[in-house]
């Protein structure tokens, strides 16, 4: 899920409360047809997109440790907390990457992934 000011910009792709498929045309979201054969893989990179875009937007508003804070940047909440979020937003990240990898993995025997070496089994 993206955070509420995240602006969908035209042909944004996202699942609707329905579990049918939207994209943005002309500023409106309108029903799209994705074939079964793809949707899975679809659904696994939208929820990627929106944990980088949702990780991005708490990076953006917590500040660093050591930044003196102002009237406009003051946490609503103890930054210990802001740090907690974006560790749980990363985690989901990998956890989702890992899965994504896997099922390209799956479906394309040929494939070599790409060496990751902050990951402990790329090491």
């Amino acid at each position: 899920m993206l955070p509420g000011a995240v602006v969908r910009a035209e042909g944004h792709i996202s699942m609707g409360a329905d579990g049918g498929w939207l994209h943005v045309r002309d500023g409106v979201p309108e029903p799209l047809d994705v074939p079964k054969s793809q949707a899975h893989e679809l659904r696994m990179l939208t929820g990627l997109r929106d944990t980088v875009v949702t990780l991005l937007e708490a990076e953006a508003t917590t500040p660093l440790p050591g930044d003196l804070p102002t009237a406009a940047t003051l946490p609503k909440g103890p930054s210990a907390v802001g740090e907690e979020r974006m560790t749980a937003l990363r985690e989901r990240l990998n956890r989702q990457y890992d899965g994504l990898r896997q099922a390209v993995r799956a479906d394309q025997p040929g494939y070599q992934p790409q060496h990751r070496p902050d990951r402990p089994e790329d090491r």
